[in-house]
């Protein structure tokens, strides 16, 4: 069985201390506005137990151009002073 999607970006964020609650609510409406850009299949939000200022996140997309013009829109529409998809090391898993 075929993916829909191509590639998985990651975005691994840390958010600043004593914004989790506020980071986190944040990080799921930037996740739930995604689903608005073309190439977006799904993503999933990982957010570790041991310290909740650190989330992952897996983007699914069909291609990592569909990502990368995704981020630069957004980036240029939405400032956040407790997180953003921007400031995260990215990378990108294709199909193996």
């Amino acid at each position: 069985m075929r993916r829909k999607y191509r590639v998985t970006i990651i975005w691994d964020t840390w958010l600043n201390p004593g914004a989790e609650q506020e980071g986190l609510r944040l990080t799921r409406q930037i996740w739930s506005d995604m689903r608005a850009f073309d190439g977006y299949v799904s993503h999933q939000l990982l957010i570790d137990q041991n310290d909740p200022r650190h989330i992952i996140a897996l983007g699914n997309w069909r291609r990592v151009v569909d990502a990368d013009a995704a981020l630069a829109e957004y980036k240029d529409r939405n400032r956040s002073p407790v997180s953003s998809p921007s400031s995260p090391s990215q990378g990108t898993l294709g199909d193996l």
